[in-house]
């Protein structure tokens, strides 16, 4: 089912939407739900942008490896992520990807995911390619579609609604 999900987004996160010009592409090879492919290409529409994803479902050890490349570049979890208790205990584990894969999956287990990107709900879009007015115009038309956007040092990530 999911990997049919993954498939459906796909074509439809390709599709230009009649009218409004919204283009999605993918440099990873992951996908979640349908109905985030869908907020993707409006996204796109919106704001007027071509987008990129970069990273979309992520299992707990992928998160583990994005988690300990942001510390390994001196950013801040704190400053990133809500969850401040599950980023108090992977700080106090051993740094390496089992250790954080384990807290990151009992998080999610216990039903308080720590990134949107483990039930497929969040997206990064790559910015390195984008004008700073065209990350401000994806910023607020995200916002103004529920999503949850953060400007991370290399990526806007978003987490969007479950619908």
């Amino acid at each position: 089912m999911a990997a049919a999900a993954g498939v459906a987004a796909l074509v439809l996160a390709k599709r230009k939407p009649r009218n409004s010009g919204g283009r999605v592409s993918f440099v990873t090879s992951s996908r979640g739900p349908r109905v985030v492919g869908r907020y993707l290409v409006k996204l796109s529409a919106r704001a007027g942008v071509p987008i990129e994803i970069t990273s979309w479902t992520r299992t707990p050890e992928a998160q583990a490896r994005a988690m300990l490349a942001k510390v390994d570049r001196g950013e801040n979890l704190a400053d990133l992520y809500q969850n401040k208790a599950a980023i108090r205990a992977l700080m106090d584990a051993p740094r390496n990807v089992a250790s954080w894969a384990d807290i990151i999956d009992a998080w999610t287990q216990s039903g308080q995911p720590l990134s949107r990107h483990l039930d497929g709900y969040g997206t990064d879009i790559r910015t390195r390619n984008l004008r700073p007015d065209q990350i401000a115009r994806l910023i607020a038309a995200a916002a103004t579609m529920g999503g949850r956007p953060t400007l991370e040092s290399d990526h806007l990530h978003i987490g969007w609604p479950r619908a």
